[in-house]
């Protein structure tokens, strides 16, 4: 098992509710692929460095996780296809 950390940046106007449902999603996906969930960090509303769809701040979201590496695809699609995430970056720790 190796360590994974994603990080995401979802629209600011977004409610609590929105994130925890994008991290329940993430969640669910961990657990149907038997990954570890470490750690999941929310980091607040920031400036962004350059402007992303007209947004110049966002919420910024750590998670981080336990995994060989088949759930990280299916973690991506699920950001991909979210419409309030405005980028999402995976890491090999």
């Amino acid at each position: 098992m190796r360590e994974y950390e994603t990080m995401f940046v979802v629209q600011p106007e977004i409610s609590d509710e929105g994130s925890a449902s994008i991290l329940a999603k993430l969640d669910g996906e961990l657990e149907k692929h038997g990954s570890a969930r470490l750690l999941c960090e929310d980091w607040g509303r920031r400036k962004l460095a350059y402007e992303i769809n007209r947004f110049q701040k966002g919420h910024y979201h750590l998670l981080s996780f336990l995994d060989s590496g088949k759930v990280v695809p299916e973690l991506e699609r699920i950001l991909r296809l979210e419409e309030s995430v405005l980028r999402f970056l995976t890491v090999k720790v």
